[in-house]
């Protein structure tokens, strides 16, 4: 007789589908996962660690899919939260937490001047257009990678009016010719071309951009007139402090933030050049909820943290002790399969053989990922993951453990 392992999870799927649209909304849907392999609901979870709702524990490397950096229910952060909190944190007039986290803001990053809090990723990427356009006062967008939900650059257009998006021109990450084709085409028109500045496709190998790529739209938008925008929602504050411009070595106009910043805290940014950011004073971008000075104070601990703390060399550290075993399994067991990502955002990606009309891959990562998640190690099986500071070498050594059982379990299944 199998043993459920999930029943109090699927009662309250079963509960949430009475009141909520499918249960769950969006990327959290069983369907994103392996259904009937993955747990449904979190109840609690502490540094790298959370329990489901049955009682399960995990090693936790989604991360919230990216915002928390340095753990679940991380003292420093919450305790100054819970501080401000009991203050008050939303009032008719700004609070001047603001100025002390943007003053720490452009300590860190390379191409921030002036800053615009708002609260996620998808606000600040809209934000950053539309201070774009008000400055170049051009329509049109060069985009590259996902940059969030809303109309303009939602992946799945459903429910979204075809002109909302006429303007948006998608160019190819790493062809350089795609985007000369598109500013020559569109010449005079384009405000602002837009990209994560390493590749994070869903279901996809990250990849990072070849030698001279940045460079190049740095240089073809400086001499068009056009802004350049990185979306550093999730490499900011993992692949470096100052992010991936500063890892890249390349200052684009803007810069746009959320995730990591806030361990969890809803708070996004959009930063930039004096003159550039200074188009707020004619573009609107405001919100009831931006002001909120509970988010900016998680904020600012977390800075702290990584500014007093071995933040980032423990990440970089973990990660590449990740990567290796995992090239070391797939080599041993010759599994074809591909580590891609930097260290602090390692993913693994099951090869597909045009040729093999039984997808053997699909059956390889079903496998691994089932195994996985059954001893106790979450992954994602689509979404690249995230190494979290209050990660510990046993945490990857037992994470490296359960590849091998998953491994040898695929080799012996799907040779």
């Amino acid at each position: 007789m199998e043993i459920k392992r999930f029943p109090k999870s699927e009662a309250a799927y079963e509960a949430g589908k009475k009141v909520i649209p499918g249960g769950v909304i969006g990327t959290r849907r069983p369907e994103n996962f392996v259904p009937g392999a993955y747990p449904l609901y979190i109840k609690e979870g502490k540094g790298a660690h959370f329990k489901d709702l049955d009682g399960n524990e995990y090693i936790d490397y989604l991360a919230g899919f990216g915002p928390v950096l340095l753990g679940h229910a991380y003292e420093a952060v919450d305790n100054a939260a819970i501080e401000r909190i009991r203050r008050g944190f939303c009032f008719d007039l700004s609070q001047d937490i603001q100025n002390t986290l943007a003053e720490k803001v452009i300590e860190f990053i390379p191409c921030a001047e002036r800053v615009i809090f708002v609260l996620s990723g998808s606000d600040a990427t809209t934000a950053a257009i539309r201070l774009a356009r008000a400055y170049t006062g051009r329509d049109k967008i060069l985009k590259s990678g996902y940059s969030g939900w809303h109309d303009w650059c939602v992946p799945i257009p459903t429910g979204v009016p075809a002109k909302a998006r006429e303007d948006i021109l998608p160019f190819i990450y790493n062809d350089i010719a795609s985007v000369e084709t598109a500013m020559e085409k569109h010449k005079g028109q384009v405000a602002a071309i837009i990209l994560t500045p390493l590749a994070h496709e869903y279901n996809h190998p990250l990849e990072f951009p070849q030698e001279g790529f940045l460079q190049k739209l740095r240089d073809i938008t400086k001499a068009e007139g056009t802004l350049l925008i990185f979306d550093e929602v999730r490499t900011g504050f993992r692949l470096a402090r100052g992010g991936a411009q500063e890892y890249f070595g390349v200052t684009p106009d803007i810069g746009v933030f959320g995730k990591a910043i806030g361990n969890g805290y809803p708070i996004g940014m959009v930063t930039g050049s004096n003159d550039v950011m200074m188009a707020n004073q004619k573009a609107y971008i405001s919100s009831t909820f931006f002001y909120n000075s509970f988010p900016m104070t998680a904020a600012l601990a977390v800075l702290k943290e990584i500014e007093g703390e071995n933040v980032l060399p423990h990440i970089w550290r973990l990660g590449e002790k990740l990567q290796k075993g995992m090239k070391d399994l797939l080599s041993k067991y010759e599994i074809p399969a591909e580590v891609s990502g930097p260290p602090p955002m390692p993913f693994l990606t099951f090869k597909s053989d045009k040729s093999d009309p039984q997808k053997k891959h699909q059956a390889r990562r079903r496998i691994f990922f089932t195994e996985v998640i059954a001893n106790g190690v979450f992954l994602h099986p689509f979404h690249h993951w995230y190494i979290i500071y209050t990660h510990t070498d046993e945490d990857i050594e037992k994470t490296l453990a359960v590849m091998e059982k998953a491994m040898m379990k695929i080799k012996a299944q799907v040779p």
